[in-house]
């Protein structure tokens, strides 16, 4: 459902109506149900972003009615019909079928036809077919954005991890954890080739695992020399699979190997600085023409969605106070400041952990992984973040922040100046946000402490700075 809201606010959702299948192979019954958007998209948009979601969810188009794991058509759009090449709206069967009538009604009671002809009319004519309502209640609240980090990561060993490298990618490989957090990962070797595979949290919705991987193989499509990893799809095509793990189906997905030494932590310099401010411009340029439907959604790291933390600043300790003034003053100033300026997807998460350099050479930045946050956002929430991590382990953050702001503009990839003031604001934030995730999860995972705690003393001392020199 977070994906349909990608596209438009949710006005109504209809109860679920349960049918037997017609045509096609035999197979078990059809759950029906509508979404009435409020959206500034076209049929068009919308009926790729459909396609788009479809795909996420494992949807393959092999036999005509056949099975599919989800399937959502247009129904009706309030700009008038549609007839184009694969595109009819309102749709061609919808005066048809009651399975699809019924709910239309109980989510749009006035619905009616281009001509005028109200829907409630058209659905008498199809009164006796058979359909049963559900009663399932609110049906499409799955688990809410804080789900996927408080559950813990699959429990997968290195031996599920080379089984399914066997399995799903045709590669006899010898498996070594990687350090993670939400996610189970691990570096596959063998016959000359290092892959990342990556074992999805089971709270985690499968499309945004789908859509990390279209994203890396549309930078390797629109900048074929950034250095990020490349998407290493199945042996039968798929960007997303699946392994059993513990008797569940978890999702996988395997990216190439990206060499290079990590950003040594606390390292920052105006050459180092310069060089992540022409790699991360880089790769936000390219991202510019990338567009998914669960770019749209909520996410607790997602820097816009830190006063819904509020609640959490007690995890850390003599700080609440802290962080409870740092996420009203971004709700209060930044926030609706923020939202005028336009969005496209970012990275959003320029970390240490996700920066590689040259080897011995810390000033060079290189490359840059790790997809799970990317989202769509402003370029100055982009800049911030970047320059929150750029402060750990300085003496003056606000001077850091200063030229982290002004190698972006020097590498031509410069903020208009409205976005570029509120970068400072943003830079504590994602400080701020940073110490309430940390110390929330680490009460929600301690065996994973020390490493969600990792960069905890000097983000405080980071945030301290900022606010000691705001004016």
């Amino acid at each position: 459902m977070e994906a349909l809201a990608g596209c438009g606010r949710i006005v109504a959702v209809s109860p679920l109506y349960e049918t037997v299948p017609v045509g096609g192979p035999p197979q078990g019954p059809f759950l029906n149900a509508v979404v009435v958007l409020d959206t500034d998209d076209g049929p068009r948009r919308l009926l790729d972003a459909c396609l788009r979601i479809e795909r996420s969810r494992g949807r393959e188009r092999r036999e005509r009615w056949g099975p599919r794991t989800l399937d959502l058509d247009l129904l009706l759009h309030t700009g008038g019909p549609v007839d184009e090449p694969g595109l009819t709206v309102p749709h061609p069967r919808l005066a048809e079928r009651r399975f699809v009538l019924a709910p239309l009604l109980d989510a749009w009671a006035e619905a009616a036809l281009p001509d005028g002809t109200p829907l409630r009319q058209v659905a008498a004519a199809v009164a006796g077919q058979q359909i049963r309502r559900l009663d399932e209640g609110r049906w499409w609240e799955g688990p809410g954005p804080a789900a996927v980090l408080e559950a813990p990561p699959p429990d997968a060993g290195p031996a599920d991890a080379e089984a399914a490298a066997a399995r799903l990618y045709g590669l006899d490989a010898g498996a070594v954890p990687l350090t993670g957090d939400r996610d189970r990962t691990y570096l596959l070797s063998g016959a000359g080739v290092r892959i990342v595979l990556k074992f999805a949290n089971p709270a985690h919705d499968p499309a945004l695992l789908s859509m990390q991987q279209e994203a890396l193989v549309h930078l390797a499509a629109a900048d074929p020399g950034l250095p990020v990893p490349r998407a290493v799809p199945t042996v039968d095509g798929a960007l997303v699979g699946s392994a059993e793990v513990g008797g569940a189906a978890v999702a996988v997905a395997a990216q190439t190997f990206l060499d290079g030494d990590r950003l040594p932590d606390g390292h920052s310099t105006p050459a180092s600085r310069r060089s992540l401010a022409a790699l991360l411009g880089r790769l936000d340029a390219a991202l510019a023409s990338f567009e998914h439907p669960r770019g749209r959604r909520l996410d607790l790291w997602d820097l816009p969605q830190l006063p819904a933390l509020a609640g959490r600043v007690g995890h850390a300790g003599d700080l609440a106070g802290v962080l409870e003034e740092e996420i009203a003053r971004f709700a209060e100033r930044v926030l609706p400041a923020l939202g005028a300026f336009p969005a496209q997807m970012i990275h959003a998460d320029a970390n240490q952990d996700n920066l590689l350099t040259g080897p011995g050479r810390p000033d060079d930045l290189t490359g840059i992984v790790d997809f799970g946050d990317l989202v769509e956002g402003t370029r100055a929430a982009e800049v911030g973040i970047a320059a929150a991590y750029q402060c750990l382990g300085q003496s003056d953050p606000a001077a850091v922040v200063a030229d982290v702001v002004l190698a972006f503009a020097e590498a031509g990839w410069p903020l208009p100046d409205g976005e570029a003031a509120l970068v400072p604001d943003l830079a504590a934030a994602r400080l701020a946000q940073s110490l309430v995730m940390s110390s929330w999860r680490a009460s929600l995972h301690p065996s994973n402490r020390e490493y969600l705690l990792v960069h905890a003393a000097p983000a405080r001392e980071a945030l301290a700075g900022l606010r000691a020199t705001r004016p």
